[in-house]
């Protein structure tokens, strides 16, 4: 019985070496690597992303959990009302973000805005955090307070990447738009999250992240 406990407790610790280990293998990424390898070249980045963000949690997930990555992040069921509500909600977030930006939005033809920042970043960034990290949570402790963690967390992965985009910890003359960013980024995260728990599939989440990402980062404006 004691065994048992040690290999318990053993195993959920691992989340938390998982964490450090893709915290600093980002934070690198971000703030050192980027200095010597252009930060939005198309490649390179796809590269890395997939690299840290899916192949790592997918290599802890089989080696580790010995489970499916698949079966374990919920990417085997597909509930198409769930999706197709997540599309609409996806679509309403880009209209919303039109519209109140006014007619002075465009559409980027740049390839590297619509692989790394639609395509990529969707699945990646929900596997990690809602499909990985909020699992592993919630085998620990409540789903609130699960939750309530891995969105602290996803809050603190776009720490780095803030800092390294405006050369400081703070956007240019403007701790109100650091502040909104933080707030936008927790409740998003919440959402996710709590989208995930009630579909029991990881898709519905994946698929509103990447049509919100259309509009924050396809979609330039000016």
């Amino acid at each position: 019985m004691d065994r048992v406990k040690i290999n318990q407790s053993i195993k959920n610790k691992q989340v938390w070496y998982f964490i450090v280990i893709f915290f600093a293998l980002w934070t690198i990424r971000e703030l050192v690597i980027s200095r010597f390898v252009p930060k939005y070249e198309l490649i390179s980045e796809a590269l890395l992303k997939t690299l840290v963000w899916i192949i790592l949690p997918s290599a802890f997930i089989y080696l580790i959990e010995k489970k499916s990555p698949i079966n374990f992040l919920k990417l085997d069921t597909f509930p198409k009302k769930a999706a197709s509500w997540s599309v609409v909600l996806g679509l309403a977030y880009v209209v919303g973000a039109i519209f109140f930006n006014g007619p002075s939005f465009k559409i980027s033809t740049n390839l590297e805005d619509w692989l790394n920042g639609f395509l990529l970043v969707g699945i990646a960034e929900e596997i990690v955090f809602r499909g990985y990290i909020l699992r592993k949570f919630s085998e620990l402790m409540s789903f609130s307070k699960a939750n309530l963690w891995q969105s602290v967390l996803f809050v603190l992965i776009h720490v780095p990447v803030w800092f390294a985009q405006n050369k400081g910890y703070f956007p240019t003359g403007s701790l109100y738009e650091y502040l909104s960013a933080i707030i936008f980024v927790f409740i998003f995260a919440i959402t996710t999250g709590y989208v995930t728990k009630q579909t029991k599939s990881l898709w519905p989440a994946v698929i509103f992240h990447s049509l919100a990402d259309l509009a924050v980062i396809v979609l330039i404006y000016k």
